[in-house]
């Protein structure tokens, strides 16, 4: 045995474990470099051997037989310290590997002891959010909560709030407003359809979350960066389902049932007077007040009542005349249902009432009425209820009043470590193990824990008789870094893939290297989705999230992915109507709200060169709420908290260094890994150490990474400055906010440059804006404009200030209310309100109110009827549409109007109308009603109409064609109509073989043989008869389009296997003739026979021609 121990603490006790006397004990060490840019690094040892001995088979419990039933450090670490002569020199978790035995006296165990950090990812790795105990944070889940959470103060101190965003509609309560501001009815600042507590749902603190992880593991934290002010203002939004409100297990009947207590007296009067029922059988949501008999409704939804209940009512003395008991349900006062019961004739009656279901809004009142009137010869007894009960037949049930559990709001697949790496990619963070402090881990941005380490000389230990490793770290790293948030399907996410980047997603970073050496793709990025915002329809400055997506046009909900934002307070609402938005009190009244808490990728809006943002790139991505406030920053995650790192990597003067440094075993304690290491004319970064001997002294391998001494959040670049006339090597260092400008530094001399030739060029390559001479990071022009109500469109024209995303260059045009993604260039052109997606190219163009998807090019006097979606025109002047999916090009004077799929190519004066799917070519053409129709060409320069046709195909008509079933025309659907044409080529034609037999009978119409033009018969068999029946001529008498014989022409023909004594007749049906025979026929009787016929007119069928 040696002098190095084992130190292993379980449930208190100590046990220190006999150590092998030649034991060369060796930890590794290893930073971020170490070609895993974006994952968590810690220290581990290599694996050795501890033998069998009294006290070390004692500790591991027997784990050398196989039936034993637990064995220390297999499943879970074990506290562990290593001591040199009686001193700590490392400490961490021991983990046994595996035993190795003979089952005798030879037992080996082989150990592994990792840091605190590699023990702490153990611990988590398996936990799940949802398990997380949040009870401290339960709440009752009501609009008073909601409201008040945006007092940081007052409510759990600001670590859970209900931050306003439009997460779509549910469609079974049409009673929910729409987050969109205009005034009317059905929208938040309607002061009658307020928002309710359904639409919203909790943010978390990040930091509260990683508190809890923490907790339950038993371990603490160490970081100026989650305690920070910026840190703390940074929340999670998730949900664990695709519904409105919150997640909770208890959900709460609305539901009531109240009844009269023994028998109750009722006299006679004309007058009703309110019932009462003071035994409150079941009112799980309180809403029945037994003192008054009122039940108020506490949830909006869907409701049916019922009374049911006996009543006995004697005649007296008397003969009655009336006798009659009435019953009234009274909704806010007014009598919505009444029910009589003439109890003439008998002195018992049952009473049985039941409402229709009927929607009902917190706060309304429920009351019950009735009366008993009686007239009589004699005396006048009153009425007895023996029994009567009053209750909901069904009613919603609800979360809203309910508590709220923090964990339950969590996906249940959600993962403490998944969590917790999401916000290391985020932030670029370190985590090690605090020195001096178990179970303590410090965790920092790489650039605050580097800057923290200090200087060390290590000359004096370099290993000069070995040799050393000197190459660019960029050999072991990608050529490419892309850092991104995950995709997700709400709105703005889909719209950036559609029409940005179709490769990336929103707010992407994608760092290149400039270099031919690296190579391949590394992606950084995890668990947190990204989250573009923009301004709610008619109030482009409520600018809150869109977790909603479309379907069908509607705002559906889905279970979006976990977001990471920045909480926002006292966001004004002075685009609403009277600057006012409401919501849903407790008490089911309307609250008007002037301000409200909402989330943002930015801590700041409108934003600065200081606005810091959560989505890596920042600055080049194009924010939806731009034109109102400016969303552009430099300080996106990349750039703020990666960009030093990286850029410090990948630089030009950058070196790797393995070489041999000599370490005593107790020196392990003093290195930390962001030190700054000294040899002899360079400082470095540890790297990597690889087999540091805790036994004894040793020459142990280390790599150090040489970087340039000025760390630069922007690449450096080097340049040819025409004015010195020499290369100068300069980075972005200023951005000033008034102008928007950036300054760059030579880096050499400090020499500062606004302007210059070669700005533009390395502008572009920082993701900056090249304006000539000068590097603009935000375009504050452009923003001035909007604010002035002129939008990004050059040119004098008539701009709503509500107007979104809007380039190009107009003269005399107009832009109105909530137009947004439009590109405009020509004059005269109209954009109608909340128009959307739109190229409108040419001159006096109109696009309809809340039309979408529009694309007008190169065409004049052009209209897009309101609601359309997906309508073009290209080319061509004077035409318009209304529908969707229909498409005009090269055409003039042409029209759609509700018309869905349809499209006229090359057409003058053509219209189609109420027509879908049709197509038409050519001149003077109209297609009105029916479907599925091709119109092509005109016989002459006079309108023709296809009217109420379906799949049908005219060329060059003559005439007009119009359904007979319809219009009591001529034609028929499913057919090809030719007008006048000639044959310039040889003629084709299909034909169809009957074979015939003596008695056999086959009727056309119905069998396979229905739509053929020309019919080659053969004989088969014996001699005999056969017939063949015409197709019924008579129009009137067709189903759908089966094949029939009006103006239809048949022609037969037949082989020599038929002859005199083996005969077909073509036979007319029962009700129609041959050549003037009712129900005649043609004989086929010799070879090779042939008879064309033809069916002018109902019911008459001309032979037209025979062989002689």
């Amino acid at each position: 045995m040696n002098n190095l121990v084992l130190r292993c603490t379980y449930d208190g006790v100590r046990y220190d474990l006999d150590t092998l006397t030649d034991i060369s004990f060796r930890v590794d060490l290893s930073a971020v470099e170490n070609t895993s840019i974006g994952s968590v690094f810690g220290v581990a040892s290599q694996q050795f051997d501890l033998p069998s001995s009294k006290n070390n088979d004692k500790f591991f419990n027997a784990a050398y037989v196989i039936n034993s039933s637990f064995g220390r450090g297999f499943k879970n670490s074990v506290e562990c310290q290593v001591l040199q002569g009686g001193n700590e020199i490392y400490k961490g978790n021991l983990i046994l590997d595996e035993v190795v035995t003979d089952g005798k006296t030879n037992t080996t165990y082989k150990v592994t002891i990792v840091n605190e950090l590699i023990d702490f990812q153990t611990e988590v790795q398996d936990q799940y959010i949802r398990d997380l105990d949040f009870t401290d944070y339960n709440h009752s889940y009501t609009m008073s909560n909601i409201t008040g959470s945006w007092n940081t103060s007052s409510f759990f101190s600001g670590d859970v709030f209900y931050p306003l965003v439009d997460y779509g509609t549910d469609k079974s309560d049409n009673t929910l407003p729409v987050l969109e501001v205009g005034g009317q009815a059905g929208k938040m600042d309607n002061s009658t359809t307020p928002l309710k507590p359904i639409q919203f749902k909790p943010a978390i603190r990040a930091k509260t979350i990683v508190d809890k992880i923490f907790d339950t593991v038993g371990y603490e934290y160490s970081s100026s960066f989650f305690d920070s002010d910026d840190f703390k203002n940074i929340y999670v939004l998730t949900t664990p389902n695709d519904s409105l409100g919150i997640e909770n297990q208890g959900y709460q009947d609305s539901g009531f049932f109240v009844n009269i207590t023994g028998s109750q007296s009722i006299g006679s009067s004309p007058a009703y007077v309110k019932q009462t029922y003071p035994q409150e059988q079941y009112d799980p949501a309180g809403g029945y007040n037994p003192a008054t008999s009122t039940y108020t409704i506490q949830t909006d939804g869907q409701y049916a009542f019922r009374i049911i209940g006996n009543i006995s009512a004697p005649d007296g003395s008397g003969s009655p005349t009336t006798k009659e008991y009435a019953i009234q349900i009274r909704i806010n006062g007014s009598t919505q249902f009444a029910q009589f019961y003439d109890l003439i004739g008998s002195t018992f009656g049952q009473v049985s009432f039941i409402t229709p279901g009927l929607t009902l809004s917190v706060g309304d009142t429920i009351e019950v009425y009735h009366r008993y009137f009686f007239i009589s010869t004699g005396t006048s007894p009153g009425a007895t209820l023996t029994s009567q009960a009053f209750s909901t037949i069904y009613a919603p049930t609800t979360v809203v009043g309910g508590t709220v559990n923090l964990a339950q709001q969590f996906d249940q697949q959600a993962k403490s470590m998944d969590f917790l790496k999401g916000l290391i990619e985020s932030f670029n963070l370190v985590i090690e193990p605090k020195q001096d402090e178990r179970k303590t881990l410090i965790i920092e941005p790489f650039d605050t824990w580097r800057d923290s380490g200090e200087v060390v000389d290590w000359t004096y230990k370099f290993d000069e008789a070995t040799k050393v490793s000197i190459k660019h770290p960029i050999q072991d790293q990608p050529r490419e870094l892309k850092y991104s948030m995950l995709e997700d399907e709400d709105p703005l996410n889909q719209y950036s893939l559609t029409n940005f980047r179709r490769d990336e997603v929103y707010g992407t970073h994608t760092y290149t290297a400039d270099t031919d050496v690296a190579q391949g793709t590394r992606e950084i990025g995890s668990f947190f989705a990204a989250t573009p915002t923009k301004g709610v329809s008619g109030g482009p400055g409520i600018i809150i999230p869109n977790l909603y997506k479309k379907d069908e046009g509607e705002k559906a909900t889905f279970q979006f992915k976990p977001r990471l934002l920045y909480r926002l307070d006292d966001r004004g609402t002075t685009d609403a109507n009277g600057g006012k938005i409401y919501v849903k009190d407790d008490g089911g009244g309307s609250t008007a709200i002037t301000s409200y808490s909402t989330l943002h990728i930015l801590n700041a809006l409108p934003a600065t060169s200081t606005t810091k943002g959560l989505h890596y790139n920042t600055n080049t991505w194009y924010p939806f709420h731009q034109n109102y406030a400016n969303g552009k920053t430099i300080n996106g995650l990349f750039n703020e908290y990666w960009g030093r790192y990286i850029n410090e990597l990948y630089d030009d003067d950058a070196r790797m260094l393995t070489c041999n440094i000599y370490f005593e075993p107790w020196e392990l304690t003093t290195i930390n890994l962001n030190d700054k290491i000294f040899i002899k004319d360079a400082y470095y970064r540890i790297n990597k150490i690889s087999g540091f001997n805790i036994s004894k002294r040793a020459s142990v391998q280390v790599e150090l990474l040489k970087a340039p001494v000025s760390k630069f959040k922007f690449k450096r670049h080097r340049v040819f400055d025409v004015d010195l006339g020499t290369d100068i090597t300069v980075t972005a260092t200023g951005f000033n906010d008034f102008s928007g400008g950036v300054t760059y530094t030579d880096i050499d001399t400090g020499n500062t440059y606004t302007t210059g030739s070669f700005i533009g060029n390395i502008a572009r390559r920082d993701g900056f804006s090249g304006v000539g001479n000068q590097a603009l990071w935000v375009n504050k022009d452009k923003l001035t404009l909007q604010a002035e109500g002129k939008n990004q469109v050059d040119g004098s024209n008539n701009f709503d200030a509500s107007v979104g995303f809007a380039v190009g260059s107009v003269t005399s045009g107009s832009f109105k209310k909530d137009v947004d993604r439009v590109f405009a260039l020509g004059s005269g052109l109209q954009m109608g309100q909340a128009a959307k997606s739109t190229l409108n190219v040419g001159d006096d163009n109109v696009i309809g109110d809340r039309a979408e998807y529009s694309t007008l090019l190169n065409t004049t006097n052009t209209s897009v009827s309101d609601d359309a979606q997906y309508a073009t025109v290209i080319g061509g002047n004077n035409n318009s549409i209304s529908g969707s999916n229909a498409t005009i090009i090269a055409s003039n004077n042409t029209s759609m109007d509700n018309a869905v799929d349809a499209v006229i190519i090359a057409g003058e004066d053509v219209t189609i109308e109420n027509s879908n799917q049709s197509v038409a070519m050519g001149q003077d053409l109209n297609i009105s009603g029916g479907n599925s129709n091709v119109v092509i060409g005109n016989f002459d320069t006079q309108t023709r109409s296809v009217t109420d046709m379906i799949n049908t195909v005219v060329i060059n008509p003559n005439r007009d064609i119009e359904s007979r079933e319809n219009l009591g025309g001529d034609d028929f659907s499913g057919r090809a109509y030719m007008g006048s044409h000639q044959t310039i080529g040889a003629v084709f034609a299909d034909n169809k073989s009957i074979t015939m037999s003596a008695g056999q009978v086959l009727q056309l119409t119905g069998s396979e043989y229905a739509h053929d033009y020309i019919y080659h018969l053969s004989w088969t068999g014996g001699s005999g008869t056969a017939q063949i029946y015409l197709p019924e001529s008579d129009p009137a008498n067709v189903v759908l389009r089966e094949a029939q014989g009006y103006k239809r022409m048949i022609r037969f023909i037949c082989d020599n296997s038929v002859n005199a004594n083996d005969k077909i007749q073509i036979t007319a049906q029962p009700g129609d003739s041959l050549d003037g025979a009712s129900g005649g026929w043609f004989e086929v009787k010799r070879a090779f026979e042939g008879v064309m016929l033809y069916a002018p007119i109902s019911g008459s069928w001309y032979v037209m021609q025979q062989k002689a």
